[in-house]
Order: C-alpha cells, then structure tokens, then sequence
C-alpha cells in the first residue's frame, strides 16, 4: 500500500512540474512571439525618435491609416499571395514615403536604422518554427 501511494505521489508531482513548466514556456513564447500592438509601437517609436508634438501626430497619422490599409489588405480575401505581396509592398513604400516627409534626416536615420533591427529580429523569431509550403 505504501508503494502505490509513493508512486502516485511521484507521478503528480511529475504531471504538476510539466504542466507548469509547459505553461511558463507558452507565457514567454507569448511575450516575445508576438509582435506589438500598432499603437504601442506607434507610441514607442516617437519616444525614441524623439519627435515634437507635431510630428507625434503627422507620425501616428500615418501608422493609424498604414495598419488600417493593412488590416483590410489582409481580409480582403486576396488568394494570390505575390499581388498580396505587392499591395502591401506598395502600402509599405507610401507609408516611408510619408514618415521621411515628417522626420528630420537624422530622425529618418534612426527610424531606418529601428526598421531593419525589427526586420532582422522578427527573422531570427521565425528561426523555430516550421515553415508553410
């Protein structure tokens, strides 16, 4: 009798070890596997560029319209994932085209400097996954 209640003891303190070690793996997959709402993004970037209040709102104004594009994009039930591809692409260079009329050359380097840190992170994140054909 104190076998089987030893080994039952050891195997829920086995399934409660995985079940939280599982969990706090989903948790930090979910903090760095997803990225940052448009807004807080938005929010971020203006901090770090350190824009003026005019241009917080020209640069808000601009991600605000850009993610919405985007958004509709996406659900616009678009099967031909290289005309989804260009679309966006095109969105993405409006979009630059109006960010770099709104900073100041060195605000712009910056900002480009930020884009392709983001770019070459979100590559390295997609490093774990299997790929869709």
């Amino acid at each position: 009798m104190k076998k089987v209640l030893a080994i039952c003891l050891i195997a829920m303190i086995c399934s409660v070890s995985s079940f939280a070690q599982q969990e706090n793996a989903q948790q930090k997959r979910g903090e760095r596997g997803r990225m940052m709402d448009p807004k807080k993004r938005t929010e971020q970037m203006c901090k770090e560029l350190n824009l003026n209040e005019k241009q917080t709102k020209e640069f808000t104004k601009i991600n605000d319209e850009f993610f919405e594009k985007m958004k509709k994009q996406r659900e616009s039930g678009e099967k031909d994932r290289t005309k989804l591809r260009e679309a966006m692409e095109k969105l993405q260079n409006d979009r630059e085209a109006q960010i770099k009329k709104v900073l100041t050359d060195e605000q712009y380097k910056k900002y480009t400097a930020k884009q392709e840190e983001m770019r070459k992170n979100m590559r390295n994140r997609g490093g774990d996954r299997p790929r869709r054909n």
